[in-house]
């Protein structure tokens, strides 16, 4: 339940639409109307702009399947995020 509470957090503001697709895929899955393909394909474009999600939810899924992050994402979530920071220090002064 940490990821899917990590998946609310990331999308509920700015794309709550993200969240509930999210849910519905796995809701699909687990009632076997979907299979590991297409849960990792609709994963991997859900999570597009955030390779920690990604990354995090490869522990789910079988080797076979994992979402492949490359370090042009890494690097650009890393920056993002430095800048994210950067930015809540100077609102605290």
């Amino acid at each position: 339940m940490a990821f899917v509470q990590m998946v609310k957090e990331a999308f509920k503001e700015r794309h709550p639409e993200k969240y509930q697709l999210f849910l519905r895929v796995m809701d699909d899955f687990r009632n076997e109307r979907i299979g590991v393909a297409e849960v990792t394909s609709t994963a991997a474009a859900l999570f597009r702009d955030n390779p920690d999600l990604a990354l995090g939810f490869n522990v789910f899924l079988p080797k076979s399947h994992m979402i492949h992050v490359g370090l042009d994402e890494l690097a650009s979530y890393f920056i993002r995020d430095v800048n994210l920071d950067d930015d809540d220090d100077d609102h605290g002064n």
